[in-house]
């Protein structure tokens, strides 16, 4: 019996081993995957930190301008309004986000949103006559 005991307890332990082994192994391995996140976390950091950097040269950039600039994404909703758009569009600056359709602009456009959609389209300037 001592030696059934025996051999049981070298199985176990064993299996106990083994399976160390296999924890050590799995360790590793999320060791390394912890080090590539934390290399691609400060990689896209380091982006964020440029893109913010960008965004700040481009908002001094169209705050400077002294023209009415409204800047609209494909979707046609306002992304950036330059201080001279605020008082000469009657726009405020809630108006950001918003379609260029809902908003009550001091002056009229014919066709307002179909002519942007062909204007961004054709990367191609429109003249228009404003009231």
């Amino acid at each position: 019996m001592g030696t059934k005991k025996s051999s049981e307890l070298r199985a176990a332990n064993e299996e106990i081993t083994s399976a160390s082994g296999e924890m050590q192994i799995s360790n590793e391995a999320l060791e390394s995957a912890q080090e590539e996140l934390q290399t691609v976390n400060e990689e896209l950091q380091s982006r964020m930190a440029a893109a913010n950097e960008l965004g700040d040269d481009l908002t001094n950039l169209i705050d400077s301008v002294n023209l009415p600039t409204v800047v609209v994404g494909p979707d046609l909703r306002v992304r950036r309004l330059t201080p001279s758009a605020l008082r000469m569009l009657n726009l405020r600056s809630t108006d950001v986000g918003r379609l260029i359709d809902d908003l009550r602009l001091s002056l009229s456009v014919d066709r307002l949103a179909p002519l942007l959609l062909e204007v961004m389209e054709q990367w191609a300037a429109q003249d228009v006559e404003v009231t």
